[in-house]
Parts: structure tokens; C-alpha cells; sequence
């Protein structure tokens, strides 16, 4: 099978990347608590402009979606699901910093973590790969990936929780139980 993955909130942890940047810049580390929302940068004390502001800026400082662990699990799980012979597909949005940036910050932290993939694409539309399988942490790119026909599995996360329909779709608590997923679809 295609698998597809997202990075951020299901490989990577962007939100402690982005607090590693703005420790770098004396930011209050009071202000910044676990994300419960998507917009979490409300919590934090920041408008919209001066979050992206950070992230262009931590994207070109080389703390943005180059600092930071993948969460628990995720290595092994890529491994496990290669050898299991599936192809595995990164789509992700990485949208900050100057042209080129993201995408050379999100190379070499799968290099230095050796997270094996076979295509790496940067897009919002999360379904411009076809994929049998995908993880995803926003529920408006699992709707949308439901409605171009692949299996779509939702990481939990605060900010894709909330309405009894939430908890009706498709979702997995780590990356280990998403491999367990793909295993019994494998079987």
C-alpha cells in the first residue's frame, strides 16, 4: 500500500520547535503551554501575524522543523511499515521561512533521524498524492482526504477533539498503534 504522512503533530512536534525558537528570543516561557486548540498561537499571546512572523523567522534560524525528536515511536514505525513493503509518502504544508528553507530544514531532520520515505511533498492539499493510507492530525484534511476515496486516520490531538462526531472518526493514540492499524490491513 501507499501510506501517506504527515509531519507536523503526527511525526514532529512543531509546536516545541517553534518554543525552542522563541526561548532563543527571550519570549515569556510562561505564555507557552501544550497547544489543546489549532490556533493554539491565541494561548501563547501572539496574533496571527506575529506567529507567522516566528515561524518565518525560526524557519530561517534553523530551529523550525529542524530542531526537535520525532514523537515516541516514530522511527520504528516507519521502519516497521517499510518492511512490511508498503511505500511511505511525507505530504506536508511547511509553508514558512524564505523559499527553499522548509524544505532543506525538513530533509535533513529526516536524514538525521533516519526516517526512510520513497516521495516528500510540500502541499496544503493533502491529497495530491494518492494514498491507500493516511495520518493526519487536521480534521479538515482527513474530510478531505475521506473524500478523494483514502483510508484516512486521524492522530489524537486536543485540537481535533470536541464534538461527539470527532470521536467517530478514524484515529489512533501513536505511532505504534497506526502500525498496528496497517498491520491488520496488511494481514
Amino acid at each position: 500500500m501507499k501510506i501517506g504522512l504527515d509531519l507536523d503533530g503526527c511525526l514532529y512536534n512543531f509546536e516545541d520547535s517553534l518554543r525552542e525558537f522563541l526561548r532563543s528570543e527571550d519570549y515569556p516561557e510562561g505564555l507557552m503551554t501544550e497547544p489543546q486548540r489549532w490556533s493554539f498561537h491565541d494561548d501563547w499571546g501572539l496574533s496571527y501575524e506575529e506567529f507567522r512572523d516566528a515561524c518565518n523567522e525560526g524557519v530561517d534560524e534553523g530551529y523550525v522543523f529542524s530542531c526537535g525528536e520525532p514523537y515516541e515511536g516514530v522511527q520504528e514505525g516507519v521502519r516497521r511499515i517499510k518492511e512490511m513493503g508498503h511505500s511511505i509518502h511525507i505530504i506536508t504544508a511547511r509553508a514558512y521561512g524564505s523559499p527553499g528553507m522548509a524544505q532543506l530544514n525538513t530533509a535533513r531532520w529526516l536524514a538525521a533521524y533516519g526516517i526512510e520515505y520513497d516521495t516528500l511533498t510540500f502541499s496544503h492539499d493533502k491529497t495530491v498524492v494518492q494514498t491507500d493510507v493516511m495520518l493526519e492530525d487536521n480534521i479538515g484534511n482527513y474530510e478531505a482526504l475521506e473524500a478523494a476515496g483514502t483510508i484516512a486516520v486521524l492522530m489524537d490531538r486536543p485540537w481535533n477533539r470536541g464534538t461527539p462526531e470527532d470521536y467517530r472518526r478514524t484515529r489512533v493514540l501513536s505511532m505504534d498503534h497506526f502500525v498496528e492499524l496497517i498491520e491488520e490491513m496488511h494481514d
